[in-house]
This record gives C-alpha cells, sequence and structure tokens, in this order.
C-alpha cells in the first residue's frame, strides 16, 4: 500500500485527468485502481509539459525558460526529495511499472517542438487549406524512409495506419482473368 503522501499525489493527478481529459479520464476508470492510477500520474505530467509549451499568453522565450525550469526540478526530483505531487506520483509510476526516465524524456522531447523555430530531424510541411490558409504539420525524419536519394516517404511499419482503400477489392473482379476468380458460392433462397 502506498503512502498517504503517495495516495494523495495520485488523487491530484486523477482530479487532473477528470478535469483537463474527459474522455481519456473514463477510459482510465475501467484499468484497475493501480493501473488506473498510474495512466492518471503519466497524463497529469504530460498535461503540465504541454501547457507550459503550449501557453500562447507568453513569449516563446518565457515559455522556453519555463519548459528549462520545470524539466530541471523535474530531473532533480528523481534523485532529491520533492513536494510536487505531480513528480511524486510519477515517481512512483516509474518504479511500479518500471517506466525508464529515457521513455519520458523522449515524450517531454516531443512536446517542445513548438518551442524550437526547426527541430533537428522534424521535416515542416506547409498546405494550404480551402481557404488559402497555411497549416504547418510537422513529421520526424525517424518516420519516413528515404531509398536510393527517391523523395521521403512513410516508413513501411507506419503504412499500416493508412486508411482503407476506398474502393473495396470486390469491385476489381472483372479485371481479374477468368481462371483467377474465386468460386462464388450458390445463394441459399428463404422458403
Amino acid at each position: 500500500m502506498p503512502q498517504p503522501e503517495i495516495l494523495a499525489a495520485y488523487a491530484i493527478c486523477r482530479a487532473v485527468a477528470k478535469r483537463e481529459a474527459k474522455n481519456f479520464y473514463y477510459a482510465f476508470r475501467v484499468l484497475p485502481r493501480h493501473k488506473s492510477d498510474a495512466m492518471c500520474a503519466v497524463y497529469a505530467f504530460m498535461r503540465k509539459a504541454d501547457d507550459l509549451a503550449d501557453d500562447e499568453s507568453h513569449s516563446l522565450d518565457v515559455r522556453r525558460q519555463a519548459m528549462a525550469a520545470w524539466t530541471a526540478e523535474w530531473r532533480a526530483s528523481r534523485t532529491e526529495p520533492t513536494t510536487d505531487p505531480i513528480f511524486l506520483a510519477l515517481l512512483h509510476t516509474q518504479k511500479t511499472f518500471n517506466i525508464p526516465d529515457d521513455l519520458l524524456e523522449q515524450l517531454v522531447a516531443g512536446t517542445t517542438l513548438d518551442l524550437n523555430p526547426q527541430p533537428e530531424g522534424v521535416l515542416t510541411l506547409t498546405l494550404y487549406d480551402e481557404h488559402e490558409q497555411p497549416l504547418h504539420i510537422q513529421i520526424y525524419e525517424l518516420l519516413l524512409s528515404r531509398r536510393r536519394g527517391r523523395r521521403p516517404r512513410l516508413h513501411p511499419h507506419l503504412r499500416l495506419l493508412r486508411p482503407p482503400r476506398r474502393t473495396p477489392r470486390h469491385r476489381h473482379r472483372h479485371r481479374l482473368p477468368a481462371h483467377q476468380h474465386p468460386p462464388r458460392r450458390p445463394r441459399r433462397r428463404r422458403t
């Protein structure tokens, strides 16, 4: 059984998840309590990182400084005592589920992409919507595969995420030679 301050920290993370992630929170609720608490702790941690990076009421420099200070405080909490309830719950979650620090570092790095003008290893595509408004899309180069100087393509593992074809395969039956058509089953008549 976790200590009372850990339980209080999880309660704060659960409140953050309930307030900010209305849909996720109910998905977390169906998990066993210890897993639900862990998901709420990770969510609250990432919510804080995302809020610091996306707060447009502050300039980019102020957001960078706030993110650097918060990240330094989080890194220090791994080795020194902390009073931040989100860090306490996250540390307990990491110990309970063997979550490596490196994985959380990568998640935080992903939220800070907006704070860098052109992050290393990221391509920025500019597309235009129907109203000629620019849409800037950032893609990790790791998600793309290059073949002998050709244009980048989606990484083979991510091709599974593409939407299904618009035309079902059975509509292409007429394109197959007759001997390659699968046999049709006779229809049963209802009586």
